[in-house]
């Protein structure tokens, strides 16, 4: 009998777990196809007027209706059919276009119900996500009103989508986390031009990554913000991404008591869903939560790209986190089928957290790693007491810059501070070399900080002598006789102060000699 319990016990789980995963998937499909079989024609949520979409790529329109029934669309001249599959989804494609501010008119009709969206223009589109310092609002950063009264020139329009309920130290009502379990997380929302009455409120790094692009490519920009404050990459990952990996797979057990997963994460989904009577009650930190209910109801509406701010909720499992972010960017790819989809980053800024530097250096290596992936270096804007910090301008303008300079030719726009690329042992003097180098001196004028230099046994020792000759820096410390490794800005909060001639700073970083 003491072997069949823990079977008989088993069996109940495995069954009760099949019955919730047959919900969860009902509940999923209905809010990604709201139509279904009987509700009539409908478009995809984010097919509203005055949307973006994006130049030379085909234009694919996704929708719901009866099953068999013969779709028609019309955008400006081009007409294209299709017939509704089985499922009640249909799907068809216009040719790419070049950019213009000329509004187009999109209408689709199964015959007996014609929609129609106006105003549709056609430029760059991306797509901004992350945690809260994606989130945090225009009207919350520095030079808050100079930013907003200048809002409504920039010509960008926005998708918002926010949460129905935020994950402040609360708990949830029944009726919200009723709409979580239908993966009904996002607010209703529609294509806005910025204004400003809406700029206060939208991401303040999404708005000046955004008015960036516009003021060099004078090109309608469209900005599509899904941030969730405090949520793990793992949220945002698709399930099938995580279910196969062999490291991954482990953070989907059992992941409100998950080791793995940050233990302030598991705190606060426990508080917001302590009133909830459901045994699997969903919650938005979930793994694989973020990518179901906002991620795949966007995949395949064409863009330019991805900008991420994320990873506070994640750096305390640096080793673990080195593999979830190659996974979070394979698993966007996928979704849209795109294998070159750029997708850049801001890397974690300064703040008294001990796993940060370490966590800074692991973000510093992927972006060098990932194909068609560029970081932004925030450190030099952290605040010691606050992980939010309020100057954004400079990190949206980063990000920017490297959009500017990898995906759109713009090869005289400088996109990186200084880059460690190897170092050499001199004598007693270790000698490293960067790419982006030039011009390379303090940020304030005092002299260069923060570089130490480690002996044969890594212990490490302040540098007390920093000389820049061209794309190189010669180190020197009176107690390591022979250097074999350096650091750079290995400080949770880092007052390091290297940039270039374009002013952009260096990323934390660490280094061993090369033999």
């Amino acid at each position: 009998m003491d072997g069949i319990a823990p079977v008989m016990r088993n069996l109940t789980i495995f069954c009760l777990l099949f019955v919730i995963g047959i919900a969860t998937t009902m509940a999923h499909n209905a809010c990604c196809l709201p139509a279904g079989e009987k509700a009539g024609l409908q478009l995809s949520a984010i097919y509203t007027d005055h949307m973006v979409i994006q130049r030379h790529k085909p234009f694919v329109v996704r929708g719901t209706a009866d099953a068999g029934t013969k779709i028609t669309a019309r955008l400006g001249t081009e007409r294209r059919r299709t017939t509704t599959a089985e499922d009640g989804t249909w799907q068809l494609a216009f040719k790419s276009r070049e950019a213009t501010r000329t509004p187009l008119t999109l209408t689709v009709t199964d015959g007996d119900t014609t929609l129609t969206l106006t105003d549709i223009l056609v430029g760059e589109v991306w797509l901004c996500s992350g945690q809260s310092n994606m989130a945090f609002m225009l009207h919350q950063s520095t030079e808050a009103q100079e930013h907003i009264a200048a809002a409504p020139a920039k010509g960008i329009r926005i998708y918002d989508m926010r949460p129905r309920v935020y994950t402040d130290a609360v708990a949830w009502d029944s009726a919200s986390l009723e709409k979580l379990n239908r993966l009904d997380y996002y607010l209703p929302t529609t294509w806005q031009s910025l204004t400003t009455a809406n700029a206060p409120h939208f991401s303040a790094v999404a708005y000046h990554f955004g008015a960036m692009l516009a003021d060099s490519l004078d090109v309608p920009i469209g900005l599509i913000c899904n941030a969730v404050g405090g949520a793990p990459i793992e949220a945002y990952t698709d399930r099938h991404t995580q279910e196969q990996h062999p490291v991954l797979a482990d953070v989907l057990t059992d992941w409100r008591h998950n080791e793995r997963i940050q233990p302030w994460v598991r705190g606060r989904a426990n508080q917001n869903i302590q009133l909830s009577s459901h045994p699997q009650q969903r919650h938005p930190y979930e793994p694989c939560y973020l990518y179901e209910a906002g991620i795949a109801p966007l995949a395949g509406f064409p863009l330019r790209g991805v900008i991420w701010y994320q990873g506070e909720s994640n750096a305390h499992n640096v080793e673990l986190f080195e593999v979830q972010f190659p996974a979070l960017v394979h698993s966007w790819r996928t979704a849209w089928s795109d294998t070159v989809m750029p997708f850049h980053f801001v890397q974690l800024s300064s703040i008294a957290r001990p796993t940060w530097p370490h966590f800074r250096d692991v973000q510093r290596r992927l972006a060098e790693e990932i194909p068609h992936c560029g970081m932004a270096v925030s450190s030099d804007h952290g605040d010691s007491l606050d992980v939010h910090p309020r100057h954004k301008r400079p990190i949206g303008e980063r990000l920017a810059r490297i959009a500017l300079h990898h995906d759109y030719g713009y090869s005289h726009v400088a996109s990186s501070g200084p880059a460690i690329r190897h170092a050499e042992r001199d004598g007693e003097y270790l000698v490293l070399r960067f790419d982006h180098g030039c011009g390379m001196k303090s940020s304030d004028g005092q002299p260069l900080r923060t570089f130490e230099v480690a002996d044969e046994h890594g212990q490490y020792h302040p540098a007390d002598e920093v000389e820049v000759r061209g794309n190189t820096i010669r180190l020197h410390s009176k107690h390591v006789r022979y250097p074999h490794r350096a650091r750079y800005g290995w400080q949770p909060f880092t007052r390091a102060n290297l940039i270039n001639a374009a002013g952009l700073p260096a990323s934390t970083f660490e280094i061993a000699v090369k033999p």
